[in-house]
């Protein structure tokens, strides 16, 4: 298969170029980061009608902050860059993230950017299921202005996002919270290179010896969105990090969890290895605070 419709290729230098350009052609026109996600989507037949292509990668959207307050990529930035990056690979804040980069292939990380696999909002992938654990926002440029967007808030159907026609996502940023906190992220899948069938993140900070602000989600495939575990959060929230502690609020998992069944897996398998994975995650996280289970 191949974009039988395509009229033009563009590689705007400004950002102001390449809201003009998005803007101009509108919904006529798909962004390019690193290719990866559109090469399966054109292989597959799924976006035939495209008529011109807006590539973000001269625009300089590859750089990587981390301060006290705040960690900021770059939508252009692939997953090899983040790997690379020793303040991130040294960070248990951003354990979900090192996790989450570990499983696709080398082609795949030296192609992807975390910009174009937030904007796919494809329910099967990773990284995004690891940011939603950090509460992740993504910063979204129009022709005119820029506006921020919370990832909660992003995702809102199958390869459906709410971003409005023109606008394209410039930086993911993630606060740094001021308490000892960590993340971790677990994944069910039939091979290395397979979306998942399940994954999970969790995010958790602890202030004298108490779990609190605990974040659970749930994706790869369980729906059309990632699945957010108040039910589990709440029961980590105020209580000490143990292994009691942790089985229990993983018990309560499928309190609200009603996952997909399709030819890769039923609900009732999604559902039980839900609590299975995060509980692996919630241990992983205990370890990187340094809490002896």
């Amino acid at each position: 298969m191949a974009l039988t419709k395509l009229k033009g290729f563009y590689q705007p230098s400004t950002l102001r170029e390449a809201a003009g350009l998005l803007h101009k052609h509108a919904d006529n026109a798909l962004i390019i980061g690193g290719g990866t996600f559109i090469h399966g989507l054109v292989a597959r037949g799924l976006i035939n009608d495209v008529e011109y292509l807006v590539d973000l990668s001269s625009l300089g959207l590859n750089d990587i902050d981390v301060s006290k307050k705040l960690v900021s990529f770059g939508a252009s930035t692939t997953f090899a860059e983040i790997e690379a990056n020793k303040l991130i690979c040294e960070s248990i804040l951003l354990g979900s993230i090192n996790d989450a980069i570990a499983y696709p292939p080398p082609q795949i990380k030296h192609a992807a950017t975390i910009g174009g696999c937030v904007a796919a909002s494809c329910p099967f992938l990773d990284l995004p299921i690891s940011l939603l654990a950090l509460d992740a926002s993504a910063v979204v440029m129009g022709r005119f202005f820029k506006r921020k967007i919370k990832f909660e808030d992003l995702f809102v159907s199958l390869f459906g996002h709410s971003m409005k026609s023109g606008e394209f996502i410039a930086n993911i940023i993630l606060p740094h919270p001021e308490l000892p906190t960590a993340s971790a992220f677990q994944k069910l899948e039939t091979n290395a290179n397979d979306l998942a069938i399940l994954n999970c993140a969790v995010r958790i900070s602890i202030d004298n010896g108490l779990c609190v602000d605990a974040r659970v989600f749930i994706g790869g495939g369980v729906g059309e969105t990632p699945f957010r575990s108040l039910e589990v959060e709440q029961a980590l929230n105020n209580r000490p990090l143990s292994m009691e502690v942790f089985s229990n609020a993983a018990s309560l998992v499928n309190e609200s969890f009603d996952p997909l069944s399709d030819h890769r897996a039923s609900s009732d398998y999604r559902k039980a290895m839900a609590g299975v994975f995060v509980k692996r995650c919630l241990v992983k996280v205990a370890e990187r605070l340094g809490v002896e289970l």
